[in-house]
């Protein structure tokens, strides 16, 4: 048998919740209506990878934004909207083999998976306990997302 090592050398701490909101419409959408979900994600443009003690580490911030709405007749209607701010740190060992100048990409890319990640996880368990019912936010593509950061705000890879 085959051994493969595939647990990865990036450490989570977090992400702690530092703000919630969340708006639940008691009537609930029209099942004749289509419902339209809007997703977005923000993370600072500033932010430092700080290597000390054989560790590269990121502070990371993150917020998500989700808003499930129809646009009948009369006019757009929010059924619900979560805003969701979380903090923690990612780091990875000095002895991990990277590319020069990769290493805050990945700290970026996994943060951005990992708090996403966690940030369906309370989403779901919020809602659940809602006259919504459990909702999952969609699956996003952490690398197309911190591409188009790092093009469109000048970011360094």
């Amino acid at each position: 048998m085959r051994t493969v090592d595939f647990i990865s050398p990036v450490v989570l701490s977090g992400p702690y919740i530092n703000e919630a909101d969340l708006y639940v419409s008691p009537s609930g959408p029209d099942p004749s209506i289509d419902v339209q979900c809007e997703v977005s994600i923000d993370i600072p443009d500033k932010r430092e990878v700080v290597h000390e003690g054989g560790v590269y580490r990121l502070a990371h911030e993150m917020t998500v934004g989700i808003i499930l709405y129809q646009v009948p007749e009369a006019g757009r209607v929010d059924y619900l909207r979560v805003n969701l701010s979380m903090g923690g740190v990612i780091s990875v060992s000095d002895q991990v083999s990277v590319q020069d100048g990769s290493i805050e990409h990945g700290l970026l890319l996994n943060g951005v998976s990992l708090f996403y990640s966690s940030a369906r996880s309370y989403i779901e368990m919020i809602t659940s306990m809602s006259s919504m019912s459990r909702f999952t936010i969609p699956a996003i593509d952490p690398e197309a997302y911190v591409g188009d950061r790092l093009s469109n705000d000048g970011w360094q890879k």
